[in-house]
């Protein structure tokens, strides 16, 4: 995780969503990011849009709220589909 331009870059309605999905899972920063693998200040970066995730810990953020990403030409978060049988 480094400053600048390196990392995967989120739009803010991508930051939105993460932050309220972490909200919604009743998950406090310092908890997701322990889940995740960051420290808490890093989460809190990336929330804010200071900091850019990596790839790994893109996915792993988005697996702890049980979500998707897809990156082909930009990044696209959204809840997964329930597959009810």
């Amino acid at each position: 995780m480094t400053r600048g331009t390196t990392g995967i870059p989120l739009s803010v309605a991508n930051r939105k969503r993460l932050t309220t999905a972490r909200k919604a899972c009743n998950l406090t920063q310092a908890e997701l990011a322990a889940r995740v693998g960051i420290k808490q200040n890093t989460l809190c970066e990336i929330e804010l849009g200071h900091k850019r995730p990596s790839s790994k810990v893109l996915s792993a953020w988005v697996a702890s709220l049980d979500l998707e990403a897809s990156t082909t030409q930009k990044v696209t978060i959204r809840r997964k589909r329930k597959v009810v049988t």
